[in-house]
């Protein structure tokens, strides 16, 4: 590089790069002089220490390693020790931390937590849509959607306001809809919606999508099984195809619940056996899982 700065003023710099056999790319990709490489004791200093202080920042850890090493460390070093791939600088609080420690709990029955969610797809003319949906955290029974080119936090509020209109009689008392931390979840409108008697809004933790692991499931199969492999022309087709993709992922798509059931006659069996029980639901929910 320091042959090519001394032909750059004479050559040019394409000529410079091209007799010296210096690409472009390396040139930009080389480090610059004023930039400092990382210190090996402070990185080891630091990655040590982070396993034990989850819950401090940038600031935090830097205070601690300067005590440690006994000479000052700045939050620039903390970044970029955590700046390279396979790592990243904790950012949660220690409420947060003891919270994805505690396993969700784990509903008795249909229609008492819902998890909405809300990935994106394409609608050929109408473009990249955001499509709402709610699901029954029990049976895996998806109960509503709402495919639209715009409104994300609209759209949020109308799934879970469809996925009780849906429910109708059968919702139990404080029916909790558990969403994750996304700004259509955390606003003022699902916030007024979930307010109506009876009703509370759950929010998983931090980075543990897992205690939505119903949604996450049926976001992916909904992709893999019935978005991507059929191109729509327009919004309205493509929200005929999610409708036809509801009746067959609650009616006929085989899913890995007791006695092989799908959503929809899983949750009329468990219904039916609070209800009493017949000797069909007793089978269902007495036998192992399906293989």
């Amino acid at each position: 590089m320091n042959a090519v700065r001394m032909m750059r003023d004479v050559a040019g710099l394409s000529r410079s790069l091209r007799l010296c056999g210096v690409s472009k790319r390396a040139r930009h990709r080389a480090p610059k002089p004023g930039s400092m490489s990382p210190d090996p004791e402070v990185q080891s200093a630091i990655l040590d220490m982070a396993p034990k202080r989850p819950a401090c920042g940038a600031r935090r850890m830097a205070a601690r390693a300067s005590g440690g090493l006994r000479r000052p460390v700045n939050r620039r070093a903390v970044r970029r020790t955590f700046g390279r791939p396979g790592r990243s600088l904790p950012a949660r609080t220690r409420k947060e931390i003891a919270r994805s420690g505690r396993k969700a709990p784990r509903p008795d029955g249909p229609d008492e937590f819902w998890e909405p969610g809300m990935p994106y797809t394409w609608c050929g003319a109408g473009g990249r849509c955001c499509c709402s949906n709610a699901i029954d955290a029990f049976a895996g029974q998806w109960t509503a959607f709402v495919l639209g080119d715009g409104a994300a936090r609209r759209g949020a509020v109308m799934a879970v306001g469809n996925a009780a209109a849906a429910a109708g009689p059968k919702v139990p008392a404080g029916p909790t809809p558990r969403a994750d931390n996304g700004s259509r979840y955390t606003g003022r409108g699902l916030r007024s919606s979930a307010a109506a008697p009876g009703t509370t809004l759950e929010r998983i933790c931090v980075s543990t999508p897992g205690q939505n692991g119903r949604i996450e499931s049926l976001h992916k199969a909904l992709k893999k099984e019935y978005v991507r492999p059929r191109e729509s022309a327009d919004l309205q087709e493509a929200r005929r195809a999610m409708q036809e993709a509801l009746g067959d992922c609650n009616s006929r798509r085989t899913h890995s619940s007791p006695g092989c059931a799908t959503p929809s006659k899983l949750a009329a069996l468990r219904r039916r056996q609070k209800a009493g029980g017949g000797p069909e639901s007793k089978r269902i929910f007495g036998g192992g899982r399906c293989e």
